[in-house]
């Protein structure tokens, strides 16, 4: 690991070819396990220079005991470049409001990562392929 990303080395490299591989990928270390949390380059939300994890900001609206599922982008904004927007499908019967969503994420988030806007959804997204929309 360096930093957050995943490198893999071998001593059985070809000639010619870098030792280490920087693969891109975003992991955690937790319990003696390496976890693949994302990509890097997708995971990542530029806010007024800053970076901003989707897939932390996702993590933490789905500790929420009223969010099932939770995606996680950057949308344009005027002067920060970016910020962090979310769409959510609440638990069956949960009673929350956007703003009680984005309050429980400022809580446990660096300000420039706490989603501005939160849309809640009646069901998951779906494409005709059957998978996830986002």
């Amino acid at each position: 690991m360096d930093g957050e990303e995943l490198l893999i080395a071998s001593s059985h490299a070809a000639e010619g070819m870098d030792a280490v591989i920087r693969t891109g990928d975003r992991v955690e270390l937790t319990d003696d396990r390496v976890l693949i949390t994302g990509r890097l380059a997708s995971d990542e939300i530029n806010v007024g220079g800053s970076k901003a994890s989707a897939g932390k900001v996702r993590d933490v609206l789905l500790n929420h005991p009223a969010v099932a599922w939770a995606a996680v982008r950057g949308r344009k904004a005027p002067l920060v470049g970016n910020m962090v927007v979310a769409e959510v499908v609440l638990t069956d019967g949960a009673q929350v409001s956007d703003q009680d969503l984005v309050s429980y994420a400022a809580e446990q988030l660096p300000d420039y990562s706490v989603p501005r806007r939160i849309r809640v959804l009646p069901q998951i997204p779906i494409k005709e392929s059957l998978k996830s929309d986002v």
